[in-house]
């Protein structure tokens, strides 16, 4: 976060991968590889660790119009709502994609116990129902701080 001190900058030099998954992640699953996994990894990260820029990669996401309708509703969206997808509900893409990421290998800390305290929505055009997303999850940076770690995740959604 903007007002936490920074020790360190984790270095990010690793050679970095790319995985793609086919289909979104079983959030139940997730949650228990993270319960399992959390007994083996650190909660903090050396100051001599290096990590990559690695990412995960799900193409061919349908924007469906029904899951849209019905998260307009109940997210109180008003205004020209036939077709449009508000920008919260692409960045809710992508909670299966952040979930497989941090249980992956090539995460270095403990899933449990991380706090989401920052993002940032820019979008370039309006997106619509129906469309082909491709979603890319990667991680930016890891940077300790006073208080604890902070990663730093770039999600994008490219249109087909």
């Amino acid at each position: 976060m903007k007002n936490d001190v920074h020790i360190r900058k984790i270095s990010m030099e690793a050679p970095a991968m790319a995985f793609e998954i086919r289909k979104k992640p079983a959030m139940s699953l997730i949650f228990l590889k993270a319960f399992m996994i959390s007994l083996f990894r650190p909660s903090t990260i050396a100051d001599d660790a290096v990590a990559g820029k690695h990412r995960i990669v799900m193409k061919n996401c349908i924007l469906d119009e029904d899951l849209v309708c019905n998260y307009r509703k109940v997210c109180a969206f008003s205004g020209p709502g036939k077709g449009a997808v508000p920008i919260s509900y692409i960045q809710t893409l992508f909670t299966g994609l952040l979930g497989k990421f941090i249980v992956s290998p090539f995460f270095p800390l403990t899933p449990l116990g991380l706090i989401h305290v920052f993002q940032s929505l820019e979008q370039e055009r309006p997106v619509r129902t129906g469309e082909s997303l491709d979603l890319e999850c990667s991680l930016d940076c890891i940077v300790k701080t006073l208080k604890g770690v902070e990663t730093h995740f770039i999600l994008r959604a490219f249109s087909r």
